[in-house]
């Protein structure tokens, strides 16, 4: 006489197929869904072969999610750099041009009464820019 045990779990197994050897054998779907959603692996029981979720779309979706995060805090550290770079620099051109509007050499930090004629002549590569 054959005597039978039946347990009943009350959880859903999902049968999966081995595509190594053909073994048939059932795997928790909770679990499985842990391991599409965090990556994961499990092994044949049969012949020991390893089957994996290498990457999930949510785990894709996560990374390109923290990739476009990390652009963007990027690019804002870059617009705040240039903008104060250019605070700095609409300053300095300030100050250049009321010192050369008294009368003193952006170059050589003299007063000249004709500023104009000193630059032409002395400093003329600056002249020409100015």
């Amino acid at each position: 006489m054959r005597t039978e045990t039946i347990i009943e779990l009350g959880i859903c197994l999902e049968l999966k197929t081995c595509l190594n050897c053909g073994g048939v054998f059932a795997l928790n779907q909770n679990w499985l869904q842990r391991r599409y959603e965090t990556g994961g692996f499990w092994y044949c029981p049969y012949c020991g072969s390893q089957w994996e979720y290498i990457e999930t779309e949510i785990t894709k979706l996560r990374r390109e999610l923290a990739d476009a995060e990390k652009q963007l805090c990027r690019e804002r550290a870059e617009h705040d750099q240039t903008k104060a770079f250019l605070i700095t620099l609409k300053s300095v051109n300030k100050q250049l041009k009321n010192r050369m509007s008294k009368g003193i050499c952006p170059c050589c930090h003299r007063y000249f009464a004709n500023l104009h004629r000193h630059m032409k002549s002395k400093h003329p590569e600056i002249e020409d820019n100015l």
